[in-house]
């Protein structure tokens, strides 16, 4: 399908896939129709009203890098990028099962350097798990595409001989903080897409970016609009 030439599609399910080829073709001049059976559109990226609590719920992924440059055009594309904070450098704090705080934080220098710096001093794994996961890091790249294509990131771990720690406190919040799913399910292509564009591509990826709005601010209205306003239609 070459955006360039005008033509009609029809669009199977209004996820963030759907929405984001239905823009880039009505930007290109495309009579598009995107067809969703569900209530809302967004799929896994999207808000619901939570009737019991008056308040609007988000479902899905709300952390971005600034190696997903896909999501970023699509979103300046909408006329809703302004709506991301960039935080610089990557800093996230959190509490373990003891209650007590950790701060992963990379600095803004050169990859893979970043991964290492960041991971050395980040206390909630031993000095041991922390080497390890940045060799693992850097092995990603090396497992060869036919093994990646059908194994889970669980399945990657294991094959990387990851620690039970490492995993909880590193490897499985960044499957579920990238690809909104479990280790136990997400993919391991993905994931080594996710280290690949954050710690060992360019510094200026490595940035966290959070939704200053709820998820169908962020994506599913201002696509809708720009859809339609582009003689789109949603149905």
């Amino acid at each position: 399908m070459v955006c360039g030439e005008s033509g009609s599609a029809l669009i199977t399910g209004g996820g963030i896939s759907g929405l984001s080829l239905a823009s880039m073709l009505v930007e290109s001049g495309w009579k598009v129709t995107v067809l969703e059976k569900c209530g809302r559109l967004g799929g896994r990226a999207s808000s619901y009203f939570d009737r019991r609590t008056g308040e609007l719920v988000d479902n899905g992924q709300h952390a971005l890098i600034g190696g997903y440059v896909n999501t970023l055009e699509f979103l300046k594309r909408i006329g809703s990028a302004d709506r991301l904070e960039f935080t610089e450098p990557f800093e996230i704090g959190f509490f373990d099962g003891n209650a007590d705080r950790h701060v992963l934080k990379f600095p803004a220098i050169p990859a893979p350097l970043n991964l290492l710096a960041g991971l050395l001093k980040y206390t909630a794994m031993s000095f041991g798990d922390r080497l390890g996961a940045f060799a693992s890091g850097v092995r990603m790249r090396r497992l060869g595409a036919s093994i990646m294509e059908d194994i889970t990131v669980k399945t990657m771990m294991d094959i990387l001989g990851q620690s039970e720690k490492s995993r909880k406190n590193f490897w499985d919040m960044l499957s579920v903080a990238a690809l909104n799913e479990l280790p136990e399910r997400a993919s391991a292509k993905m994931l080594r897409k996710v280290v690949e564009q954050m710690f060992l591509v360019k510094k200026e990826y490595m940035r966290l970016a959070l939704p200053r709005n709820s998820m169908h601010d962020l994506y599913v209205g201002s696509s809708k609009e720009y859809i339609e306003m582009n003689g789109g239609r949603i149905r």
